[in-house]
């Protein structure tokens, strides 16, 4: 008589937010002795992985790799071979955008100096990560962080008593590296 225990396989090793069209650090899911294998869904083709990504079983451990070409959020279920009952390795994996483009509005503002005339400055299609606005009064050479602002809009006013020319961008940091806006004057 051979008895078969029951097949499972543990957590994903990461649920990771990845860039698109760049190879993504391999994601693995322990399974247990009774497993054999992993099997194709039926649904899809590719378990719910992302176009370029796909799932191999040896000794014991299912590993997730490959270079995602399409955006969005992928909720995975790769079933295991081999053990008497039905179990899967689940998980999640975001492919993001490594392009963007962002857009400052109004471009181009003539003020008079010391009028405490208040702008405000909008920019479109900001990501949700780590955004800022920067100035420069040199004419682009050197940047300026202004401090607590990171939504997509904020109110201008110029200092007391400044008169010259102000460059205003948009600094996205995204887990694909960092997106700047055009520049409003």
């Amino acid at each position: 008589i051979t008895v078969t225990s029951f097949q499972s396989a543990g957590p994903p090793s990461s649920q990771p937010s990845v860039c698109i069209n760049t190879p993504m650090a391999a994601i693995t899911h322990t399974t247990n002795g009774a497993a054999t294998g992993i099997s194709d869904d039926g649904v899809d083709g590719v378990n719910g992985l992302p176009p370029g990504v796909s799932a191999t079983w040896a000794n014991n451990t299912i590993t997730i790799s490959g270079t995602p070409a399409v955006v969005g959020t992928f909720s995975y279920n790769i079933p295991l071979t081999g053990g008497c009952n039905a179990a899967s390795a689940t998980g999640t994996i975001t492919v993001v955008n490594n392009t963007g483009s962002l857009f400052i509005a109004p471009n181009n503002i003539s003020l008079c100096a010391g009028s405490n005339t208040q702008v405000l400055i909008n920019v479109d299609n900001a990501p949700p990560y780590n955004n800022e606005w920067q100035t420069s009064t040199d004419g682009g050479t050197t940047w300026t962080t202004i401090p607590n602002i990171t939504a997509s809009m904020f109110p201008y006013t110029p200092p007391q008593g400044f008169s010259g020319t102000v460059l205003f961008r948009f600094r996205a940091s995204t887990p694909c590296g960092v997106v700047l806006s055009n520049t409003a004057t």
